[in-house]
């Protein structure tokens, strides 16, 4: 008989993000179970499989805690490498304060999540708040989520704002990867200073889906919602609707260059 591993539910009700045995369950040490299927810490159950991490609180990262990695810099919180469902449950995940990206990672500038080699991340129900991503290259890719070699990435019924990156994703950072699902979203007041205020999605990236998701004062230099640029593919954005979003170099809503895109049943308020 083959055996069988039976994913685990794992409740964050610590509403910071740091590693340590105070009785509480932080984000950090959720993630690290799920993906290592193993007691690392005493806090949070054991992971088993394709694990759901469920939030009790509002979790606030003050600090990244980790060395930054030196392809992609500081995240906030342990890189997704296994196949985990966050629910939001309504709460947050945010840094505490907005930044304001200069092109020099500084300590406290971090994004978010990342989602690596191995990572099949689904958030719902979640606001994603201030993430920063800053510095050159991709250290300063996707303010609030890079998702990156090869992983696969899902968020439904969330709210992703003032999330900042100094290249290109202001909120996410979709490269080399796919995105599933991104239904039923609010993009607001996220700011990349290069490409894609909202979403950047380049080199052979594809997004499956965007429907009934609203984008709103979100800005870029080129693309100030969404930019689908050098190979990237979005098969299908529907019922969406994008207003006041801004660009100086082309793009208010959309910049599509060298890529695919297929939208329909869209609307567009005072795009500039």
């Amino acid at each position: 008989m083959s055996g069988f591993s039976q994913a685990t539910t794992i409740v964050v009700d610590d509403p910071n993000v740091e590693i340590s045995n105070n009785g509480l369950c932080s984000l950090a040490e959720a993630i690290i179970h799920a993906n290592d299927d193993a007691v690392t810490q005493q806090d949070c159950p054991v992971g088993s499989g394709a694990d759901t991490i469920e939030l009790s609180t509002d979790v606030t990262l003050s600090t990244d805690l980790y060395v930054p990695d030196p392809t992609y810099g500081r995240t906030g919180t342990p890189i997704i490498t296994s196949e985990i469902i966050i629910n939001g449950m309504g709460h947050s995940i945010k840094r505490s304060t907005v930044c304001i990206p200069d092109g020099t990672e500084d300590t406290g500038d971090f994004r978010l999540l990342r989602n690596g080699a191995g990572g099949h991340l689904t958030l719902n129900n979640v606001t994603l708040e201030n993430g920063c991503a800053d510095g050159v290259g991709l250290f300063a890719a996707g303010g609030a989520i890079l998702n990156h070699s090869g992983a696969s990435l899902t968020l439904t019924n969330s709210i992703i704002k003032s999330n900042r990156s100094y290249d290109s994703g202001g909120a996410i950072f979709n490269t080399e990867s796919s995105i599933l699902n991104l239904s039923t979203n609010k993009f607001i007041d996220n700011i990349a200073v290069d490409s894609g205020g909202a979403i950047a999605n380049e080199k052979l990236a594809t997004i499956d889906l965007i429907d009934k998701s609203e984008f709103i004062e979100n800005q870029a230099t080129y693309g100030g919602a969404i930019i689908n640029v050098n190979g990237g593919v979005i098969n299908s954005i529907k019922r969406s609707t994008f207003s006041n979003n801004a660009s100086t170099g082309g793009g208010g809503a959309i910049n599509n260059t060298s890529a695919d895109l297929s939208a329909a049943n869209i609307g567009t308020i005072e795009n500039l």
